[in-house]
């Protein structure tokens, strides 16, 4: 897999950019996936799988860490998936066990599901007031299309038409007017495009026959980032 950065406003996109010098510092637990940044950086949420009785910490869930290393603390065990920081830090949302969209409170732990079933891949818009997300949920063919609902998972809907291929790993930008994804439509190998919450002037961004998935914004939300494998 390589990661690669592009600027936004090329019809092509951008080829990955010169490597850099990049200094490693492992921390936390093995078998410890999907990283998640707080807003303010001060913690790294992730997805631990308890993979054997040799773990260092053998309960499966959601943990949070500092950057440092230090602090490694269980927010929630069980199947817990791709968490989000929301803006504020207060919370997180991850695809729980029920297939739903589950809001979990840092400071206590509580819990609140919301949304539709089959849902997955959570995106706190910039202000913190809505969360974008994939899901089957309605479809007939159970291909999975954009969708966006209140933080509160009320006003849950689809943001485009289902029975156009499958779009998936919705990420906000443009301060909440735009999300980007990937999807599966004109090839078999997922590419990049952008679309508006409303639905409206969606451009695709990549044009090749590698696997385009898991973008990212910076913080500018002039330059993505996403893995190409």
């Amino acid at each position: 897999v390589t990661c690669v950065a592009a600027c936004i406003g090329s019809a092509n996109g951008c080829s990955a950019p010169t490597r850099p010098t990049v200094t490693e510092t492992r921390i936390g637990i093995a078998w410890a996936e999907e990283p998640s940044w707080s807003r303010s950086n001060s913690r790294i949420a992730f997805r631990h799988l308890a993979a054997s009785s040799l773990d260092t910490i053998n309960v499966s869930g959601l943990y949070t860490i500092r950057p440092d290393g230090t602090e490694c603390a269980l927010l929630i065990p069980g199947s817990y998936s791709s968490p989000a920081w929301s803006p504020d830090g207060a919370s997180i949302a991850a695809q729980g066990p029920s297939g739903h969209i589950t809001i979990i409170f840092v400071a206590t732990g509580d819990t609140v599901r919301v949304g539709p079933p089959d849902a997955h891949f959570p995106s706190w818009s910039p202000a913190g007031d809505s969360i974008a997300f994939d899901s089957g949920h309605g479809n007939p063919s159970g291909a999975h299309t954009l969708w966006v609902m209140a933080a509160d998972g009320s006003g849950a809907r689809s943001v485009v038409d289902a029975t156009e291929g499958e779009w998936r790993d919705p990420e906000w930008g443009d301060q909440g007017l735009l999300l980007c994804y990937r999807y599966y439509r004109d090839t078999p190998l997922p590419e990049l495009a952008t679309v508006r919450t409303t639905g409206e002037h969606h451009t695709r961004l990549t044009y090749d026959s590698r696997f385009d998935a898991s973008p990212t914004w910076s913080y500018n939300y002039e330059y993505l980032a996403w893995a190409r494998g």
